[in-house]
């Protein structure tokens, strides 16, 4: 398919497959004689196999076409094309997240390269300019041969309004990169410059489906890796394409929690379904089957679980719990103080809405109680973006269940109001429903915790338009602040009469509409002071900074 309507010739295919779940973009650099026109581009995607393997994976493949070749292509070509085609991609299958009006999501977090002799030469020289921009990129007969960006600051794609201190040169941010080159050539240099920002590194051999080569890993975050097969290779090769991605691209992803993002490791939506350290279980509210996910926390035996709190963590809209659980390092937290459950439910077509979804929560507290023994008294609620959105508007509907709650980068309105219409754009105020909830609550004189988190550069999300936080720390009776800062936060603690902090409100500097793994030991480190015993209309704030069992 050609999209005459954008700036720039392309040839792409949409998986029939894609839907709800987060959205692969594939880039594909062909030998130039290979996308000098749009025939000839349809033609590399059907003979490499790569249109068979973006059907297969519910991606986006898309071909730049280059009548005059890759050298007469500016570096910025993927970002542009990116930032033009991004959220006009409609889907075959009908299917779309709720908000998106028919149209795919392709996420930025998940964008992938992979690229062929001079297509790969050219691929490599964006890399060096753009190395933020891909999860992950695959460079089969070719590498790059300029090199003069790489002390260029990054262009902080992500974050374009990044702090003026935040610079950091394009050669420091990692990449995950294969390289695929002749048996002949001489060793391949270039590798050596991607992975020079890995700091102490491993090297290893390695043999990956008959293709042999060399890994070069951070010890730090081994999705900083370099990987340099040796053979004699041809993007005709369905086998090594397949390869690419079944082994590549689809285990890696960059997260966008910075101006730059962070690359990391993450299980393909079958191996999280098969991983072990996730137990998969089911509820059927109003006949509505829910997955939901419950990680206990390493080493622990099954008398050791009992009495332990539950936690909560709520995907957003478009980001399923399969790609979600592991993504803010709740279950790396829960192993390392063996302090909680954690259990991570499911919504249908990846969005929540009070209306359908609220009582799958108390179902759930119900269930982890009946089969895991947990201390009901300590049950905590966290969610992201949408999922934060939800979990502000369980907690007020039951507080009576909750020690505590939440709720990361929750855009302002209410999940009700967002149901009414397929829009992008998110209703202009809370709606009647939340209204009415937050007097209920309000009324009833409950108090209820709240660690509210927030981005300085969050387009969707601002801590001045959150419509739960004033009626919160009403409720809470806060008379008093105090503030805090770290390396990355600003913090502002709501304290009641008897000095005890009820409810936080964060602020993390340079952070987009994402999240990292220091906001779930911070938020931690906040709830679990709190349980309320039987239900009571009042918490119980431990002095010791973790309520156990009475």
């Amino acid at each position: 398919m050609d999209l005459q309507n954008f700036s720039h010739p392309l040839y792409y295919y949409v998986s029939s497959k894609a839907a709800y779940d987060p959205c692969k973009t594939i880039y594909l650099c062909p030998p130039a004689a290979q996308a000098g026109t749009l025939k000839a581009a349809r033609q590399f995607a059907l003979v490499s196999g790569w249109q068979d393997l973006a059907e297969e994976s519910g991606a986006v493949l898309v071909i730049p076409v280059v009548p005059e070749g890759w050298a007469a292509k500016p570096k910025s070509l993927f970002l542009d094309i990116y930032k033009e085609t991004s959220r006009h991609f409609k889907t075959r299958s009908g299917k779309a997240i709720w908000g998106r009006q028919g149209s795919l999501w392709c996420w930025e977090t998940m964008l992938y390269m992979a690229a062929y002799d001079d297509g790969a030469v050219f691929a490599g020289n964006v890399l060096v300019q753009y190395p933020g921009l891909f999860a992950a990129a695959a460079l089969v007969n070719g590498v790059p041969d300029d090199f003069s960006a790489a002390d260029d600051f990054s262009c902080r794609w992500l974050v374009p309004d990044a702090d003026l201190e935040y610079n950091v040169k394009n050669r420091d941010i990692p990449v995950h990169l294969w390289i695929f080159q002749k048996e002949d050539c001489t060793p391949v240099k270039e590798a050596g410059y991607f992975s020079g920002c890995y700091g102490e590194y491993t090297k290893s051999q390695i043999t990956i489906q008959g293709f042999q080569g060399e890994l070069t890993a951070s010890k730090t975050n081994p999705a900083w890796q370099t990987r340099v097969f040796s053979g004699d290779f041809c993007f005709k090769d369905r086998k090594l394409n397949n390869m690419i991605l079944a082994q590549c691209f689809e285990h890696v992803i960059r997260w966008k929690n910075s101006p730059d993002g962070t690359l990391a490791l993450v299980d393909s939506r079958e191996e999280f379904y098969q991983n072990p350290r996730f137990l998969h279980r089911k509820v059927t509210v109003s006949s509505i089957d829910y997955d939901y996910f419950v990680h206990l926390p390493k080493g622990r035996t099954e008398r050791q679980l009992q009495g332990l709190p539950l936690v909560f963590t709520v995907h957003g809209r478009g980001e399923p719990a399969w790609l979600f659980t592991a993504k803010n390092g709740w279950d790396t937290l829960a192993d390392e103080t063996g302090e909680f459950i954690l259990v991570s439910p499911d919504s249908p077509g990846n969005i929540w809405f009070l209306p359908r979804d609220g009582m799958v929560f108390p179902k759930i507290v119900y269930d982890m109680e009946t089969e895991f023994g947990i201390d009901v008294s300590r049950v905590y609620l966290t969610g992201f973006s949408n999922g934060g959105m939800i979990v502000r508007e369980v907690a007020i509907q039951y507080p009576h269940l909750f020690a505590g709650v939440s709720p990361w980068n929750a855009p302002a309105g209410s999940t009700a109001a967002m149901m009414k219409e397929d829009s992008s754009i998110m209703p202009g105020d809370s709606g009647q429903e939340l209204s009415l909830l937050l007097d209920s609550f309000l009324e009833s004189g409950y108090e209820l915790p709240f660690a509210f988190i927030f981005g300085d550069k969050d387009k969707a999300a601002c801590a001045k338009e959150d419509p739960m936080a004033e009626p919160i720390i009403a409720a809470n009776g806060c008379t008093c602040m105090a503030a805090a800062k770290g390396d990355r936060f600003f913090m502002v603690s709501h304290k009641n009469p008897n000095g005890q902090a009820m409810v936080t409100v964060t602020v993390m500097k340079n952070m987009p509409h994402g999240a990292v793994y220091e906001e779930s030991r911070l938020t931690w480190e906040f709830l679990k002071q709190f349980r309320r015993i039987g239900g009571s209309r009042k918490v119980k704030a431990c002095s010791t900074g973790f309520c156990q069992n009475a």
